[in-house]
């Protein structure tokens, strides 16, 4: 039985927002985002992790692309020198811009 596979691991400047490369069992890929989380209670940790984010089903042809669009599509993952912002869609916190 074929499961998902990560094939790489885009993380932002800050390393709370990652986004994910997944291929699929069909062999296509998808990008996910996830969170970093860390739950604690009195000075305990109780737990942490990455999380998924909800979005938008996406289907690539090739890690490559996926790779590409991901870096295109997610501020968190720019390498300029903006501020830190949340890793959202650049066309979520953009309507009206033009890819």
């Amino acid at each position: 039985m074929d499961v998902d596979k990560i094939e790489k691991i885009l993380t932002s400047q800050n390393s709370l927002r990652r986004v994910v490369i997944i291929r699929r069992e069909d062999g296509t890929y998808s990008t996910r985002e996830e969170y970093w989380y860390r739950n604690e209670y009195e000075g305990v940790v109780i737990a942490e992790g990455w999380a998924p984010l909800p979005a938008e089903p996406s289907f690539y042809p090739t890690a490559e692309i996926a790779e590409r669009e991901a870096l295109l599509a997610y501020i968190c993952l720019r390498s300029d020198n903006r501020p830190q912002m949340p890793c959202l869609p650049s066309a979520t916190l953009l309507p009206n811009s033009r890819r």
